[in-house]
């Protein structure tokens, strides 16, 4: 021990005991044995002793040491040493109140006799600040290591794992010593890497959403994670902090899904395919005896199979472009479009039929010609739909439609004098196969597919519909369109003109037309023979390669082309094959087929077919493409 450190106290009294009691920390001088010599004001401040309740006691009699191990451990400590600094010792005050202390002692000699100088810090407050920030730590690390998504963090700079929680262990299938310091690399599949430098090198957001990547357990199962990216600093180090949500039920499930759909879909084409077959031939032979017969009989019977089966043929149809819309997939194909021609055209379709039922049939068009761009299919469908029932429900009257032009729409408005809907009717009349009138007293006939498809559809142009009806005095159907004038027109799908491509036409002459068919269905075979008889030489194959046999051996001026063949080759590969014969290069090849589902006519057209005709047709429509083909 120094001889500074045991020096007397000497010099001027007054002096020295102004310095101890206005030190600004506590001063203590004690025995060896612990009895207390002096004690500076602030010491007594803290304790709560008065200096007499103080003096002449020893620092255990006054129950100073919390722990007498700290005491024991303390003396020991000063007796070897000869001096301590900065030792944490916690101190009991009068009241019990606990002092967290920072205590320095030097032995000094005081009359030849060793004493113990001591000088106390306060040092509660710190050490409460202390356990805050460490609860603080300590339940953020909890709730790092706790939280129920893997996480981890990774130095930007070396690509290395820093830190991972438990989540993280339990879903890669690593203990936390084989990723801590290993790359994060041993996470990915080695083919998404690169994808992976490329995107470390082009992010510096703070805090974004990475997007799905492929991650690898340790057992080298797959799954999928959708990642969370924030920039931290972990002990002094540039890092991000990930979570990684393991995503692989969704995207398994929207697989799936996507599955389903196709599965939907493949079955409602064929669902159409085989009513719409049939249905070719009983619309078909009943629309030619109803025209080519003069028996009565005959001609009711006749009109009532016709009018079966285009009632069958609506709700095959109804059905199909529901599903189609519930799917997702029905495709929207909007083109720039004179509105005024095509309302004014749909609407006299309707004319005679409502004018042969004894009603007033308006029609009102504005004064200025609307061009808007809108799917003329849908808009179509939507006032055969609204017009039908508005004849329908009306049986005396009149039924007035009007195309109103407003600044920023356009509005389609239906009105009737008919039966009106009930009020509490009129919340469920657009909820599918719901009507006003239902169960077996119902009034009239329908799927009541109608008006949901119509509000699906107006929905789809991002339209809306509305219904106002008195019953008893008739009904106002409302149409709002937004008025849409340009679109870049890249990004619409149109069919405007999809029913034919360029082929070079057919001159007619005095000689019959050859034309062959390729049919598998006997009932569409004798369709279109009578249909073609005493005005075409029509030569008929069932399948594709007798087709192809026969336009290699015939030059014929036109191809009728079924796509369902049956066994073999089907109508797409049979028309590609004869399209590659130097006499088809420029013959129309016409699809007919009953396959009428989205997309299916801009298939035909683009692999091989010149024009396109679903079934089931009528002899109109049939003679009518003949008629535009033969010019």
């Amino acid at each position: 021990m120094g001889s500074e450190n045991k020096s007397d106290i000497k010099g001027d009294a007054e002096l020295f005991f102004t310095a101890f009691d206005n030190s600004p920390v506590s001063i203590l001088i004690t025995g060896l044995d612990g009895k207390i010599v002096a004690a500076n004001k602030l010491l007594v401040k803290d304790t709560g002793y008065s200096i007499e309740e103080m003096l002449g006691k020893t620092t255990l009699e006054l129950g100073f040491y919390v722990d007498d191990k700290q005491r024991e451990e303390f003396l020991k400590e000063i007796k070897e040493k000869g001096n301590i600094y900065g030792k944490e010792i916690d101190f009991r005050m009068k009241e019990g109140i606990i002092l967290n202390c920072l205590i320095s002692s030097n032995i000094i000699n005081i009359d030849a006799v060793p004493h113990l100088l001591s000088t106390i810090i306060n040092i509660t407050d710190r050490k409460i600040i202390e356990r805050q920030l460490f609860e603080s730590e300590s339940r953020h690390r909890n709730m790092f290591l706790n939280y129920p998504q893997p996480m981890w963090v990774y130095d930007t700079d070396r690509l290395i794992f820093i830190e991972v929680n438990n989540a993280t262990i339990e879903k890669y299938k690593y203990s936390r010593e084989e990723l801590i310091g290993k790359s994060i690399t041993m996470i990915k599949q080695e083919e998404d890497i690169p994808l992976l430098m490329k995107h470390l090198d082009g992010f510096s957001e703070r805090h974004y959403n990475a997007g799905l990547w492929r991650h690898r357990k340790k057992t080298g199962e797959l799954f999928y994670v959708e990642i969370i990216s924030h920039v931290i600093e972990y002990n002094d180090l540039p890092a991000r902090i990930i979570v990684a949500h393991d995503v692989t039920e969704m995207i398994q499930a929207k697989e799936e899904a996507e599955k389903m759909n196709q599965l939907k879909s493949n079955f409602l084409a064929n669902m159409s395919h085989e009513l719409r077959t049939p249905l070719n031939g009983i619309l078909g032979f009943s629309e030619y005896l109803k025209d080519n017969t003069n028996e009565d009989e005959t001609k009711t019977i006749s009109e009532i199979i016709f009018n079966g089966g285009q009632r069958l043929l609506s709700t095959l149809n109804q059905i199909l472009d529901l599903s189609s819309l519930e799917a997702n997939i029905y495709k929207v194909k909007k083109s720039l479009t004179n509105f005024n021609t095509l309302f004014k055209n749909s609407c006299e379709l309707f004319r005679l039929e409502a004018e042969k039922g004894g009603l007033d049939y308006i029609i009102n068009l504005p004064k200025s010609e609307l061009e808007i761009i809108t799917d003329e299919n849908i808009i179509n469908n939507v006032l055969e739909n609204l017009i039908d029932n508005a004849i329908k429900y009306t049986p005396e009257g009149f039924i007035e439609i009007s195309l109103i032009d407003k600044d920023d729409s356009v509005v389609i408005e239906i009105k009737d004098s008919g039966i009106g809907i009930a009020n509490d009717k009129l919340e469920i009349i657009f909820d599918e196969f719901r009507q006003a009138s239902e169960g077996r007293g119902r009034s009239f006939e329908g799927t009541g597919l109608g008006l949901s498809l119509c509000k699906k559809f107006i929905k789809l142009l991002g339209g809306k519909i509305f219904i106002s009806s008195n019953l008893e005095k008739g009904s106002v159907f409302t149409i709002e369109l937004p008025r849409i004038f340009k679109e870049a027109e890249d990004n619409q799908t149109s069919e405007k003109a999809a029913d034919v491509v360029n082929v070079s036409p057919v001159i007619a002459t005095d000689k019959k037309l050859k034309i062959l068919f390729v049919e598998d269905d006997l009932d569409s075979q004798e369709l279109v023979r009578v249909i073609c008889r005493d005005r075409y030489l029509l030569d008929i194959v069932n399948d594709g390669n007798k087709g192809i046999i026969k336009a290699k051996q015939i030059n014929y001026d036109l191809i009728l082309m079924d796509i369902n063949l049956g066994l073999g080759i089907d109508g797409i590969d049979a028309a590609k094959i004869i399209r590659k014969l130097s006499h088809y290069k420029n013959i129309p090849i016409v699809a007919l087929t009953a396959f009428a589902m989205e997309g299916d006519r801009n298939e035909f057209l683009e692999n091989g077919c010149s024009h396109y005709l679903s079934k089931p047709f009528t002899i109109k429509s049939f003679r009518d493409l003949l008629n535009s083909i033969f010019k």
